[in-house]
């Protein structure tokens, strides 16, 4: 298992008015009740959860890209967080393409260690449906 570190930026007003990617730049561009959530591929691994400082490397190339997206535009962000990512990494260093659940180190199956989280990973992007539909097996079978 692999745990990454990414920087997610809060800005005070919508820059977009629906969810935007830039694709030269990886960049994905959120408006979510009046404000901008705006991430990038840029990741560092970390060995633990806890720190959800921002990647100021990462912060510096992201900032780039949005001055080359936005170029009248000023910083006036609120926050920066960092984002942890967990991840399953195979031997040959290749991310999993499996559907995976990691839950908390006190249950059984994959473990993040992070306790009282759930983690849902598709693996692939078209794993999704895929994902969905156990998620909602689970739920129904919880409930009867």
């Amino acid at each position: 298992m692999r745990l990454t570190k990414s920087n997610v930026v809060v800005v005070n007003e919508e820059l977009v008015d629906c969810i935007t990617v830039w694709i030269r730049h990886e960049v994905t561009i959120v408006p979510y009740r009046g404000q901008t959530l705006i991430c990038d591929a840029r990741f560092k691994v970390v060995t633990g959860a806890d720190d959800l400082s921002p990647d100021m490397d990462g912060l510096e190339g992201l900032l780039d890209d949005l001055r080359q997206c936005f170029p009248d535009w000023r910083p006036t962000y609120q926050a920066v967080r960092g984002c942890i990512k967990t991840s399953e990494v195979l031997p040959d260093g290749m991310p999993n393409p499996r559907s995976v659940i990691y839950k908390d180190a006190a249950t059984e199956g994959y473990q993040h260690g992070v306790a009282g989280l759930t983690v849902v990973l598709p693996g692939k992007a078209s794993f999704m449906w895929r994902v969905a539909a156990d998620v909602t097996d689970h739920i129904l079978a919880a409930l009867t």
